[in-house]
């Protein structure tokens, strides 16, 4: 991203909402909602690696590889980071996914 000093600082800003919003303090909404600026944060500063990288595909799908990993516990979002890889890879590869019985698509490893 060119420019994300806003981005940045939207996201500063609802995180120091949240930590000082007294309606919310008794719930575990305050910590989800750091757990989250931190994924985001996580993600944004690969991205800006990423563009660093353009002519690298081995650290290009490194870094790939780590939001992707970030992204255990959502699969269907992960699956999307995975796909892009194999895509980068130029990979036709379709990754196994299990269907447990609740319905959730869960990548094999």
């Amino acid at each position: 991203m060119k420019d994300d000093a806003h981005l940045r600082a939207s996201l500063a800003s609802i995180g120091e909402f949240c930590q000082t919003d007294a309606h919310g303090q008794d719930t575990q909404f305050p910590r989800e909602v750091s757990q989250l600026m931190d994924q985001l944060r996580q993600v944004l500063i690969a991205m800006a690696e990423m563009h660093q990288y353009d002519n690298d595909p081995d650290m290009l799908a490194d870094l790939q590889l780590q939001v992707a990993n970030s992204y255990k516990k959502t699969p269907k979002l992960r699956l999307v980071w995975l796909e892009k890889l194999a895509q980068l890879r130029g990979c036709r590869v379709c990754l196994p996914v299990r269907r447990p019985h609740h319905g959730v698509p869960q990548i094999q490893e």
